[in-house]
């Protein structure tokens, strides 16, 4: 039961962070754009897929102590589905952007209920979906529920790596609208200086975060919602064009400092993750517009691919993180 548990956890993140790597390098090729995008758009595909290759592997010859489910669980998947409501609620009814409502409700639950707060986080993300792509909290509600399912699932897969809440949110979302037939928001792809500016704001963001987090001992939570808060707020106000966007890539990158330093140990690591991310963010914007989660798994894709990077050049420190890698996220949850 313990390796179907870890094997479904596994296929949910990683089939549906394939999805948007693959639609994003399909269209790099078909739109016939410069060789070196499709060069680093590949590049960037096959450094993921050997992390996920490496992490199952680590994973098949680990063993866990916690019990496949528990009444623990329950109450992670509940604090999930609260989170996604709760954050679509601030956003549809009472006008907050999705990045500012779903920081709201990060920083809400690190403070009130911080053994749940990884969860309620993660759920955020699902609610951070757009009104056009969930017009009412039916769907909304079904989408947090395939979420919180996912979460449980994939407890025990990709420990510490910065991105897996939001790609947990992901995978609820995406198929929940799919089968009830939403369509997502179209959305333009950028281009020009623009493109400078969000590789930019990527590293510093995750950058800042991962000090927070790690060097400072804020924790990842707080220290990604606090971020995504100070961005949401001020860059909007600094450049009504451009600040919007600036700061939905700053809560992006966020995510790749809420890494464990088992996965990316320095800040090097982390701004070479920051750069992968600005640039799957880039590639992906007119894919899956409008769903939640998208966000973070351009944040997982990014850290997993530096993790399959590090395996390459350096692959006899790897161990180190694998012997940590199933304990990792529950003792992030249970120290939140």
């Amino acid at each position: 039961m313990d390796l179907i548990l870890r094997l479904l956890g596994y296929a949910a993140l990683s089939l549906i962070t394939m999805f948007l790597l693959a639609t994003g390098l399909w269209d790099v090729v078909s739109s016939q754009a410069h060789w070196a995008w499709g060069l680093i758009t590949a590049t960037i595909f096959l450094f993921f897929l050997r992390g996920v290759h490496t992490e199952w592997q680590a994973s098949r010859g680990s063993a866990s102590t916690d019990p496949v489910l528990s009444a623990y669980d329950l109450l992670n998947g509940l604090a999930v589905w609260s989170g996604g409501m709760l954050t679509f609620a601030l956003h549809l009814e009472l006008g907050f952007t999705a990045v500012v409502a779903s920081c709201i409700t990060g920083i809400a639950a690190h403070v009130f209920v911080r053994r749940f707060a990884v969860a309620a986080y993660c759920g955020s993300f699902v609610g951070m979906a757009s009104a056009a792509v969930f017009p009412h909290y039916a769907p909304l509600a079904a989408a947090a529920c395939a979420a919180a399912l996912v979460y449980v699932a994939a407890k025990f897969a990709f420990g510490g790596f910065g991105g897996k809440l939001g790609t947990v949110a992901f995978a609820g979302s995406v198929p929940v609208a799919l089968l009830f037939g939403y369509a997502f928001t179209e959305t333009p792809a950028l281009q020009g200086p623009l493109l400078v500016q969000l590789v930019f704001f990527s590293v510093a963001a995750a950058v800042i975060t991962y000090i927070l987090n790690i060097r400072l001992g804020w924790g990842s939570v707080l220290a990604s919602a606090l971020v995504g808060l100070a961005a949401g707020v001020a860059l909007p106000l600094l450049s009504p064009a451009n600040g919007p966007l600036w700061a939905v890539m700053v809560f992006c990158a966020s995510f790749v400092g809420m890494a464990s330093p088992k996965r990316l140990p320095h800040e090097g690591a982390v701004a070479l993750a920051g750069i992968f991310c600005a640039l799957i963010f880039i590639f992906s914007t007119p894919y899956f517009a409008g769903a939640g989660g998208k966000l973070g798994t351009a944040a997982f894709a990014s850290t997993v691919a530096v993790g399959g990077l590090w395996d390459l050049l350096a692959p006899k420190e790897r161990p180190l993180a694998r012997k940590a890698q199933d304990s990792l996220l529950r003792q992030q949850e249970h120290h939140h």
